[in-house]
């Protein structure tokens, strides 16, 4: 039975997944990441660098879900009722408040441990296009977001 329990929740994590990219892809519709679709570019590179490192099912519908808060029109109780609240809380945390301040923003992130994990794949991402493209400042801002993500979760060392 043990078998069948975990195929079926293999087959349910993929349906999932394949539901949050279905919807993901249709809610950033028309928008762009430089001048590639953010759909297909930004979206998916997070959740493929998720996928690549190992990161949970959850981690990756959060990093699939990452920006739709900020983004859309899509309201948060439409992600509670079709993803559930562990994936809802993670979306909330990941997703930068209006007028919120960055260290704040990223202190909160950085509580979660899903939405922590997904914002440093989103960071990272994005550092390596702004290197790519030779933007220095753009870069150092997001190499600066893994520096404070990094020190809210370092471990407490006594001497």
């Amino acid at each position: 039975m043990t078998n069948l329990a975990t195929l079926i929740e293999k087959d349910l994590n993929r349906m999932i997944r394949m539901l949050a990219t279905a919807l993901a892809e249709q809610w950033h519709k028309g928008q762009k990441y430089g001048e590639h679709d953010y759909f297909q570019y930004h979206i998916l590179g997070v959740a493929s660098s998720l996928i690549l490192h190992g990161a949970s099912h959850e981690a990756v519908i959060v990093g699939l879900l990452h920006d739709i808060l900020e983004d859309t029109q899509i309201e948060l109780t439409a992600i509670e009722t079709t993803f559930g609240s562990t994936i809802a809380s993670a979306v909330v945390a990941v997703n930068k408040r209006k007028g919120e301040k960055r260290d704040a923003y990223l202190l909160r992130c950085s509580k979660n441990p899903i939405a922590l994990e997904v914002k440093m794949h989103d960071a990272m991402f994005n550092a390596a296009e702004c290197f790519k493209d030779r933007d220095m400042k753009r870069y150092a801002y997001y190499m600066d977001t893994l520096k404070i993500l990094g020190e809210a979760n370092a471990p407490v060392v006594y001497s």
